[in-house]
């Protein structure tokens, strides 16, 4: 309710009020601000919503592929400890072995799930070089440069359809890009659009 009366007074853009709950990401926010200065805004929701249903499939592939290497961790911590079971079972010492087990795996993982998007998505030297080891990894470096040009190609087609001057356009592109070596390339881009170049010259900048 608190939205609608900010958005029909004219206190507050529909972009802003959601960059303001942390329920939405900046991914959003940017997206939508397109949305705003186009109008489209049933055009881009509905964009909106296929992007992240792609993303929900991609993730349910790739959780699906964990899951057998996952149980195979699993049983081998089990197996690990059998010893101990036949022959002095204690619950305590049996979890702290599994712990103790289990723990560099949960830890590597949760660097991967959270701890890998959190660095990449900072703009430095570090990021910049991490992203690229990331990149040359067999399997994980496709994944995050589908994920990157999913949000780029997804960003780029709305700029295009509304019209937005292209200097304009991949400036909001750059915002809702999560890939810093693609924000070198942006930056080149958007400092050469103003001599006219076209398009295809200008994606010819991305490495």
């Amino acid at each position: 309710v608190d939205w609608a009366k900010d958005i029909r007074s004219g206190k507050n853009t529909f972009s802003g009020i959601l960059q303001q709950d942390k329920s939405f990401n900046s991914y959003d926010c940017y997206i939508i601000k397109i949305a705003e200065k186009t109008g489209n805004f049933v055009e881009v929701f509905e964009n909106l919503y296929q992007f992240y249903d792609h993303k929900i499939q991609t993730q349910t592939k790739l959780l699906t592929k964990l899951a057998y290497p996952c149980f195979l961790i699993f049983m081998t911590g089990i197996f690990y400890n059998i010893p101990l079971i036949i022959s002095n079972f204690s619950i305590k010492k049996l979890f702290v072995n599994l712990l103790w087990f289990y723990l560099p795996f949960i830890l590597l993982g949760g660097f991967f799930v959270w701890g890998l998007p959190k660095l990449l998505s900072k703009d430095n030297f570090f990021a910049r070089n991490l992203e690229s080891v990331v990149f040359r990894t067999p399997f994980l470096g496709k994944f995050h440069l589908s994920g990157v040009l999913a949000r780029f190609m997804f960003s780029l087609e709305m700029v295009f359809r509304s019209g937005i001057p292209i200097s304009n356009g991949f400036e909001l592109v750059l915002k809702t890009t999560n890939s810093p070596n693609f924000r070198i390339d942006l930056r080149k881009i958007i400092a050469i659009s103003h001599q006219g170049l076209s398009c295809q010259v200008l994606l010819k900048e991305l490495k």
